[in-house]
């Protein structure tokens, strides 16, 4: 992919939206790099620019960092959105279209543990499994 040095923050909204539609709602910043076609440290700075405005929203720490596009309804990325988005964003976005509740699914999971709902389980039920015998789901359960 060819460098781009024409980064600013309304390139990286459109990256942050066309990522999002795809199912990517954190992002990192490699994902970014490779969706904007600039430099790390041009996204870096970018970032940092959206994360003082309070545009974007900053989770987990060195490369478990990740990014998440918070205002949607600001008159800039309703233009944003209205504008084609680049080539080098439309195919970052190639991967797997998702249903709505899987997406719901990968939201809840990428919580901190402590935010999400503590669930239980019957200690039994994992005590009598027995693999290549008993099943923990019925046969006739969809797979997808």
């Amino acid at each position: 992919m060819p460098y781009d040095d024409r980064l600013n923050t309304d390139v990286l909204l459109k990256a942050f939206s066309g990522l999002a539609a795809a199912g990517r709602e954190f992002v990192s910043t490699p994902q970014l790099v490779d969706a904007t076609g600039s430099s790390s440290p041009a996204v870096k700075r970018m970032l940092s620019r959206l994360v003082a405005e309070g545009k974007i929203e900053v989770t987990g720490k060195a490369r478990a960092t990740r990014y998440r596009l918070l205002t949607t309804d600001a008159p800039d990325a309703a233009r944003n959105a209205a504008t084609p988005l680049p080539a080098t964003v439309t195919s970052a976005m190639v991967g797997p279209s998702w249903r709505a509740e899987s997406l719901k699914l990968r939201q809840q999971l990428t919580l901190p543990l402590a935010a999400r709902a503590p669930v239980t389980y019957r200690r039994e039920f994992v005590d009598d499994y027995k693999p290549n015998e008993t099943f923990l789901l019925p046969p006739n359960s969809p797979r997808n």
